[in-house]
């Protein structure tokens, strides 16, 4: 079978608005690993990624018809959806006979909805490998497809719902992401990283915690699985030597839930003499003086933490299980570690007032972080806190492509205002960036970065002053 797996087209410019000279772009691992189930199962592949080749809707229409496949794949997001359903018309247009297969975040939470688009065949909810793997067969053997379990899709004209999936117990078994299919060298790292050519990798899936903002259980399950220790070393090796990579991010939600196994895989970074330096993320409660310090031995220069706010009522609103002092002791232990601190913060959280806002920022000005980001919060359906935010707010778009957090605003809580919560993002950047003593400390940080992205920083850096 011919399969081709396409990313809609798009920018860094849609993707993260005046910040795009120092936001990632980075190989869409989901796809890869997809293409890997494909390739294991000898199925020829090839991958469209219109964002990194800047394809608009008329090269992806001559691809098509160029390489004529029976199997168009594509990963799916609330801020993506709609590109995908315009290429699924494309396909259509070009060749009825040609299947479409929507997975990934948006058609995970909106099964129906996809699978009601006139152009998608069928919609993988869930973990996809094993889905894709038996949905292949299904199709090689012109059979029943009511067998393949996670699949949503259509019978006759009929949507059907097949039984879910169970979440894939042993990652080992899981090949590696067939990033051979992808144009490597064209994929980057966010400007703060280290390494010129900073890749990813993810070895555990999974979150075992409650955060009633966030959606990720529903495609990966709130039970942690992981990779051991030796396959992480395995694929690090493979980004390292096949790939040239110089820098290394572990992109797990929460990389240090599994204080053992870390331990175990920075011992193996020394054994092989992997000399590369790593970020991570993780949570405030899942660190300790030893666990960091051993960290830092291996190479981790940087943890990313969700902090999100500083207000002790909201903490418990978002169900993080953390405290304020927690996250003081955890920013005093990383720095006493010598790594560096990149705080996430959310914005216009429901119920959230000014003056909350405000108070994150101090608190958060007080801790002294060395990068801090605040993502505008974007209701993410079927959590927790999303009945609540429509109650105590409203959205203020329905372009969904705008519903990244990033660049554009969706969501206003009641009380506030949409011109207010811009503004104050913009206020708490130039504040928190324009502060001299940390100018400073970037001044002798910097120069360990690549030049290009010394020069992406100082751009944006010139451009958020200006703004």
């Amino acid at each position: 079978m011919k399969i081709m797996l396409i990313i809609p087209p798009s920018s860094m410019k849609q993707r993260y608005g005046e910040y795009e000279a120092v936001g990632s772009l980075y190989l869409p691992l989901g796809l890869a690993y997809i293409g890997a189930i494909g390739k294991a199962a000898n199925h020829q592949l090839k991958v469209i990624d219109s964002e990194i080749l800047q394809y608009s809707y008329d090269d992806i229409r001559r691809e098509v018809i160029e390489f004529s496949p029976d199997l168009i794949g594509m990963q799916t997001f609330t801020s993506t959806i709609d590109y995908c359903y315009q290429i699924a018309e494309i396909v259509k247009t070009a060749n009825q006979k040609i299947k479409v297969v929507l997975g990934g975040s948006h058609a995970t939470t909106h099964p129906q909805e996809v699978i009601g688009n006139p152009d998608v065949d069928f919609v993988v909810v869930g973990e996809g490998e094993l889905v894709f793997n038996n949905l292949l067969k299904t199709i090689d053997e012109e059979s029943d497809c009511s067998r393949v379990n996670g699949l949503v899709w259509k019978n006759n004209g009929t949507i059907t719902t097949n039984k879910k999936q169970d979440f894939i117990k042993n990652l080992d078994e899981v090949p590696f992401p067939a990033r051979e299919l992808f144009p490597m060298t064209r994929y980057h790292s966010s400007a703060q990283l280290r390494g010129r050519r900073t890749l990813h990798l993810v070895t555990a899936r999974g979150c075992p915690f409650r955060c009633s903002f966030c959606s990720s259980f529903l495609s990966s399950g709130r039970t942690l699985r992981h990779h051991s220790a030796e396959r992480v070393i395995q694929e690090v090796k493979v980004l390292v030597y096949e790939y040239k990579a110089d820098g290394i991010q572990f992109y797990d939600e929460v990389f240090t839930v599994n204080r053992e196994r870390v331990l175990a895989i920075c011992d193996l970074l020394q054994k092989k003499n992997l000399k590369v330096p790593w970020s991570c993320f993780t949570r405030v409660d899942q660190v300790d003086r030893e666990l960091l310090r051993r960290m830092k031995e291996a190479g981790c220069y940087q943890i990313f933490y969700g902090v999100e706010t500083g207000i002790p009522r909201l903490l418990e609103l978002l169900k993080k299980d953390i405290d304020i002092e927690q996250i003081k002791e955890c920013f005093k232990l990383t720095k006493e570690a010598g790594i560096e601190i990149h705080a996430s913060l959310m914005l216009g959280l429901p119920t959230e007032t000014v003056e909350e806002s405000y108070q994150t920022f101090n608190f958060i000005i007080n801790l002294d972080p060395d990068y801090v980001q605040w993502e505008k919060y974007n209701p993410a359906p079927r959590t927790e806190l999303y009945n609540l935010a429509l109650k105590s707010g409203k959205f203020i778009t329905t372009d969904r492509t705008k519903f990244d957090g990033w660049s554009s605003l969706v969501y206003v809580p009641a009380g506030r205002e949409a011109l207010e919560i811009i503004k104050t993002e913009k206020r708490f950047y130039r504040k928190f960036y324009l502060r001299p003593a940390l100018i400073c400390r970037y001044f002798s940080s910097i120069i360990r970065l690549p030049f290009r992205k010394q020069i992406k920083l100082l751009r944006a850096g010139i451009r958020k002053f200006f703004n």
